[in-house]
């Protein structure tokens, strides 16, 4: 069954891609730079990079994250994900993100 853009888009993404969202979030202001898909998978306890990949083809849907296929640090979170955890666009060498207002934390 084919996913229907308009209803991914209005929905709020799951506690995993959020999950998922707020590591990718953590990495790039920590370190300048995205996670590979297989150190997302690592601090997520998923072994497999197919799993982490449909977290993120789900968040791409969403609006929240864009990547390049076939580079492995071509992450970057949109301004529509960066809202989403609270941090305003300004100062992250990658793509413009100030620290966030809060720190986000992994449930």
């Amino acid at each position: 069954m084919p996913w229907d853009l308009r209803s991914i888009r209005n929905r709020p993404p799951t506690a995993r891609q959020l999950e998922c969202l707020k590591i990718v979030a953590e990495w790039v202001l920590a370190r300048g730079f995205p996670p590979a898909v297989r150190e997302i998978g690592d601090r997520m306890g998923i072994r497999s990079t197919n799993g982490v990949i449909d977290h993120m083809l789900l968040l791409e849907k969403r609006g929240l994250l864009e990547r390049a296929d076939m580079d492995s640090r071509s992450i970057r979170i949109t301004e529509a994900g960066w809202t989403l955890l609270g941090v305003k666009p300004g100062c992250c060498p990658h793509c413009g993100a100030t620290k966030p207002t809060t720190t986000p934390e992994l449930g």
